[in-house]
């Protein structure tokens, strides 16, 4: 069974999720959407030549929030082990298995703990690599 996977930490929204948005778990994912504009805005300064520490100060964003917005913006994978896509997968497998009962970030981290992975990584993992998806998954 394929269903549909949840945005990614900085997608912008979309029509894409509208089967998902009635599910309580995706206000969840909205809370972190919040923080696109700053970001973004803080993004387009280290563009113009700004240092890092200084876009995220004037922005009031996380250091580490925006490296990881400027990776996904610029579609660099972070690099995935062959244990992590496993992981990745059978999250997925675990997904579709609930019929979209838990957030994907659950599956993912209850997987990430029976492959002895760390939960908060993975996890990270699949929220900001923008190339990381399941095997077989159409995006």
């Amino acid at each position: 069974m394929n269903l549909k996977l949840p945005p990614k930490r900085w997608q912008e929204d979309s029509p894409e999720w509208d089967s998902l948005r009635h599910l309580p778990w995706y206000n969840g994912l909205l809370v972190r959407k919040k923080q696109i504009p700053a970001l973004h805005q803080a993004y387009l300064l280290i563009q113009k030549g700004q240092p890092q520490w200084k876009a995220a100060a004037e922005f009031q964003v996380d250091e580490r929030e925006l490296r990881d917005y400027q990776k996904y913006k610029a579609g660099l994978p972070l690099g995935i082990s062959p244990v992590e896509q496993r992981a990745i997968t059978a999250a997925y497998a675990l997904y579709c298995d609930s019929n979209l009962k838990h957030p994907f970030h659950y599956c993912v981290e209850r997987s990430a703990e029976y492959h002895g992975l760390n939960p908060r990584a993975l996890r990270e993992l699949w929220e900001t690599d923008p190339t990381v998806y399941p095997n077989g998954y159409q995006t």
